[in-house]
């Protein structure tokens, strides 16, 4: 997707430097949005297993 994403960024006749800029803070967004979510799933995931161990 960078690639891409660049790519798309130069045409639009964008400097070498501001694309690379748009492109890491899409990166830096998507990461913090999987990290997220990973969150919340993990958190589920610890109280499933604690409710797992805890049954005979």
């Amino acid at each position: 997707m960078q690639l891409t994403l660049f790519k798309a960024l130069q045409s639009l006749k964008l400097d070498d430097d501001t694309a690379t800029k748009v492109v890491e803070a899409f990166e830096e967004h998507i990461t913090m949005k999987v990290t997220d979510a990973n969150a919340k799933l993990e958190a589920q995931l610890k109280a499933q297993t604690w409710m797992l161990a805890r049954s005979p």
